[in-house]
């Protein structure tokens, strides 16, 4: 069960596992002289090439879409130690881009295969890596997300790029993914009313009746 910061944590756990696995194979690569960067884009980064997020080289994650899973009765909320229930938890599916920058076609296609190979290898993310960089934890130590390759139709997926290129960006291979059945807890509690004491039926009210 997850804090509200969950989606921020998938985003940055994935930028995470390119740049720390980059640093390990740049060089078996031959990518050394390139230096890939990836980062985390909102819809501005792709129209903007003075953006402070922009890649040359590299792959960037973008979230362009949130739904609630459906899949799955809504879980009831976490009990606290003193008895009381939280609100029930919202089970959310993350609709991501990977996108695939690169200076030329040989690089950018080598980037394609090993950006999808690396993400193979953590389908599972783990909460010590979805908490990195956070100063309290958002996941709980024995949680996981599940990051799959996802479809989309191809007609979609140029409408949208038309719109976060502003019609002025080259199409950039781009993968979709998928986060599937996020838990986001609530940190309200549900309001508890005073015990029963006397039962009265509605009749005995309507009548007067004591």
């Amino acid at each position: 069960m997850a804090t509200t910061d969950a989606a921020s944590a998938v985003c940055n756990a994935i930028v995470h596992i390119l740049q720390s696995s980059m640093a390990e194979y740049a060089s078996e690569l031959g990518l050394g002289t390139i230096k890939p960067s990836f980062a985390v884009y909102q819809s501005d980064d792709f129209s903007n090439p003075d953006s402070t997020r922009h890649i040359a080289s590299g792959a960037s994650v973008f979230l362009y879409r949130a739904l609630p899973n459906l899949s799955h009765r809504t879980p009831t909320g976490n009990l606290s130690p003193n008895g009381q229930r939280h609100y029930s938890k919202l089970p959310l599916d993350l609709y991501l881009l990977i996108t695939i920058w690169g200076n030329n076609p040989s690089t950018q296609n080598r980037l394609l295969g090993w950006v999808v190979r690396i993400l193979e290898d953590y389908s599972m993310i783990p909460a010590s890596v979805l908490n990195i960089g956070s100063a309290t934890p958002i996941f709980e130590d024995s949680e996981a997300v599940e990051l799959l390759l996802s479809e989309m139709d191809g007609e979609e997926l140029l409408q949208l790029w038309d719109m976060l290129g502003e019609d002025k960006l080259p199409y950039q291979i781009t993968i979709p993914y998928l986060v599937r059945n996020l838990v986001l807890e609530s940190r309200r509690v549900m309001p508890v009313g005073e015990p029963v004491q006397v039962r009265t039926s509605d009749m005995q009210r309507l009548d007067g009746a004591p």
